[in-house]
């Protein structure tokens, strides 16, 4: 009977199929979600616990208002129980985007064994300008470009930053941000909008605003023994954080002083240096002056000098053309007497060539008065006498011809000689010759003089010649040297306004550079007092040791971590309890619908017990399977998806 129930409940089970398998779905859907969401907190915390691991997040997080130097972080990285610290260097910047808006990023420095980044796409930077940039924030299209530091920043922020620009080299996550959340900022519009992580190249500073520590030997994350060993390390670490911060307040306040005394010594030096080579300007400046009333001087001896030179210029000008005149007249004299020696020349040649032809006739009329001897004749006188006497004259001339002499040579004789006497106008007798010759050698005497004088004459004209050419020449030269004075008078005088100026300027500029250098040590006596000012404010370093709670991302993942596991204990009692309405609802129908046939099963000796038992079965079944169903499903799917999630 047993086993006809069972076919009977079977066949049910066929029979309304779609009502079975609501029923093994709902109590699946609520059997899922509950195993799911119980398997999906452990899940996460193991993914988490995986990434903090193979990332290196760090332990603990030191913050000091002074900074920390090298030997700091190497004074960490001996402490007992501490596997490795590394110094760091964050600023938050404004970055001007393509778009010329400006956006607020967080730099931190990259710290190689802790907090090591997840390369996404692109390479680790290798130089200073090169960053790595926020996966949230930057796409692999933006590999390449540059990242513009705004010139809004303050002066701090841009001292810090090596460069202006940096270019994207890579795309990464970051341990130190494990959710979307970039923190807020004191710049900007107050959001940070992305981080880039920077090689320490691309920080100009000596201290590291920061160090990360890295316990040694860590339990995992989130876990009990974690925060066991977290508890027992952190005032280790807190009082070796004060020693080291109350080291730094002592070794910056004696830096500090002694850079004080340094400066104290410097503007010491400063103002001696000032007064000596105000001392030396001013030297300079009256020396200048001096020098340039004594170039006032100089160009007013010059300016009478040349006055004078002009004034004798023009004097031997004037004895320059008087001479001219005066060789203009001696050569028209020596003209002149060059004519009347050639005149005189001509008559005194005329005259000798006139004696030689009366001496000529004359002893001519000797040699014929010779031949007439036997006469009584003695001299050419007595011969042209005794010729012209009319009773004597013939017998003569007779005899003369018979001698051998003609008749025309006796005439001639007679006609020249009595041209002679016409030209004497006087007898041709000898001592008219003697007398003749003798006028004739006084008119050479008196010629010869006449050349001599001639020649005096022009060998003192030409001297005279020469001596006006070289006065000329003198003349010439003394105008140039005039022109010459002119023309370094003018240089001189532009030379002299030009150092005038130069004066001026040098006396206005030494007085400008006197009060700047005057308020250069005024300043640098007030820097000194603002410093000394400072120094007393200068306070013990507030420190901070942060663990991981600290960091927003890995206590956000703990809090998202903590709600899955309530929502795991909460939510699924809903999905349970609807799929209990469900359950009842469908099985309450199905007995209505089936009243007749229980009748019916009664009828044929059922017992009460058995007909439940066939409806229990069938329920029964479809929990059990609905129930190994989503627990299949529930405990490997959403585990996954929340890995997935999480990672």
């Amino acid at each position: 009977m047993v086993t006809t129930l069972l076919k009977s409940t079977l066949r049910e089970i066929r029979q309304s199929m779609g009502r079975f398998l609501a029923i093994l779905a709902i109590i699946a859907l609520g059997v899922g979600f509950f195993s799911g969401l119980r398997m999906c907190q452990p899940a996460m915390m193991a993914t988490g616990v995986t990434y903090l691991e193979e990332h290196r997040f760090h332990d603990f997080r030191l913050l000091s208002t002074l900074g920390f130097t090298a030997e700091d972080v190497e004074a960490f990285a001996q402490a007992e129980g501490i596997e490795q610290a590394a110094g760091s260097v964050y600023t938050e910047f404004l970055w001007q985007t393509v778009e010329k808006e400006q956006a607020v990023l967080v730099g931190h420095m990259l710290t190689p064994g802790i907090n090591d980044p997840e390369l996404l796409a692109g390479r680790m930077p290798t130089a200073g300008s090169e960053c790595l940039g926020d996966a949230a924030r930057f796409s692999e299209e933006d590999i390449g470009s540059i990242i513009r530091v705004s010139p809004a920043n303050d002066q701090d922020t841009l001292d810090l930053l090596a460069y202006e620009e940096y270019t994207l080299v890579g795309i990464a996550r970051s341990p130190l941000f494990l959710n979307f959340e970039r923190g807020t900022a004191g710049i900007g519009s107050g959001s940070v909008s992305a981080f880039v992580l920077m090689p320490q190249e691309a920080f100009d500073t000596e201290a590291y605003f920061e160090i990360y520590l890295k316990m040694q030997d860590a339990p995992a994350a989130y876990s009990e023994e974690y925060q066991a060993r977290e508890d027992l390390l952190k005032p280790r670490m807190e009082a070796l954080l004060k020693e080291r911060a109350d080291l730094r307040y002592h070794d910056l306040y004696s830096d500090a002083v002694e850079e004080i005394r340094e400066a104290e010594q410097e503007l010491a030096d400063g103002w001696e240096e000032y007064r000596t080579e105000r001392a030396d300007a001013e030297q300079e400046l009256a020396d200048a002056y001096r020098e340039l009333l004594d170039g006032e001087e100089d160009y007013q001896e010059g300016l009478a000098e040349l006055e004078d030179g002009k004034k004798e210029y023009q004097e031997g000008k004037e004895e320059f053309e008087d001479a001219v005149e005066q060789i203009r007249e001696a050569r028209e004299d020596l003209k002149y007497g060059l004519e009347q020696m050639k005149q005189a020349e001509a008559q005194l040649d005329k005259g000798e060539k006139s004696y030689q032809q009366l001496d000529e006739l004359y002893q001519t009329g000797a040699a014929i008065a010779g031949q007439m001897s036997p006469f009584g004749i003695s001299t050419p006188e007595e011969l042209v006498e005794a010729l012209r006497d009319p009773t004597y004259g013939p017998l003569l001339r007779d005899q003369m011809i018979a001698n051998g002499m003609t008749t025309g040579q006796l005439s001639q004789f007679l006609g020249g000689w009595a041209a002679a006497e016409q030209q004497l106008n006087a007898p041709l007798t000898a001592d008219t010759l003697a007398g003749l010759e003798a006028e004739l050698e006084a008119g050479r005497a008196a010629l010869q003089s006449g050349w001599n004088e001639y020649y005096a004459g022009r060998e003192q004209y030409n001297e005279g010649v020469a001596e006006l050419r070289k006065a000329e020449k003198e003349l010439e030269e003394a105008a140039q040297e005039i022109a010459d004075g002119e023309q370094e008078l003018i240089d001189g005088r532009a030379e002299l306004d030009d150092g005038w100026q130069e004066y001026r300027d040098g006396l206005a500029e030494a007085e400008q550079e006197f009060a700047d250098a005057e308020a250069e040590l005024a300043d640098g006596e007030q820097e000194i007092a603002d410093a000394w000012l400072e120094l007393q404010d200068l306070e013990m370093a507030d420190t901070y040791t942060l663990t991981r709670n600290e960091n927003t991302g890995y206590a956000c993942f703990d809090n998202d971590t903590a709600i899955v596991a309530a929502i795991s204990v909460v939510f699924p009692v809903f999905f349970f309890l609807v799929a209990a309405l469900v359950c009842m609802t469908t099985m309450k129908r199905m007995v209505d619908e089936q009243r007749t046939q229980i009748g019916v099963l009664k009828a044929m000796g059922y017992s009460r017990g058995q007909i439940m038992g066939k409806y229990l079965f069938y329920s029964g079944t479809a929990a059990i399977l609905g129930a190994l169903l989503g627990y299949a499903l529930g405990s490997r799917g959403m585990p996954l998806s929340s890995g997935k999630f999480t990672a």
